[in-house]
Formats: C-alpha cells, sequence, structure tokens
C-alpha cells in the first residue's frame, strides 16, 4: 500500500524516507519486508494525509488472504 501511494503521488523513496526521518536504504529495506514501527507509520500516514484506519485495514485484509 505505501508504493502504491509513493508511485501515485510521484514521490521517491529517498524524499519519503527523509520526511520520516529514517536512511534511504533502511526505508527500501522496511517496504520489502513490511516492517515499519508505529511511529513510522504515522509519520508515513501524515505525510500521505492517510487516514490511519487504512493501514489497519491492510493488514486485515493480508491476514485473511
Amino acid at each position: 500500500m505505501i508504493v502504491r501511494e509513493i508511485d501515485k503521488r510521484g514521490y521517491k523513496n529517498k524524499w519519503v524516507a527523509e520526511q520520516v526521518g529514517i536512511k534511504e536504504v533502511t526505508f527500501s529495506l522496511k517496504l520489502k519486508k513490511d516492517r515499519f514501527t508505529a511511529t513510522e507509520l504515522v509519520r508515513i500516514g501524515i505525510l500521505f494525509d492517510l487516514d490511519l484506519n487504512v493501514f489497519k485495514e491492510c493488514s486485515v485484509n493480508e491476514v485473511s488472504e
């Protein structure tokens, strides 16, 4: 979901990583492994102006698949 939002908005991983406060390499690894902290998800949600329940819905849908 985060990758989709980045692509949709035309952002670069480096820029998003800087806004979230982590290194680009770390951000890329977290994208691949889907291993963001709650704080990072909140920062990403604010950056993309997303309702934080979107993250919860995505994780619930992934578990049921």
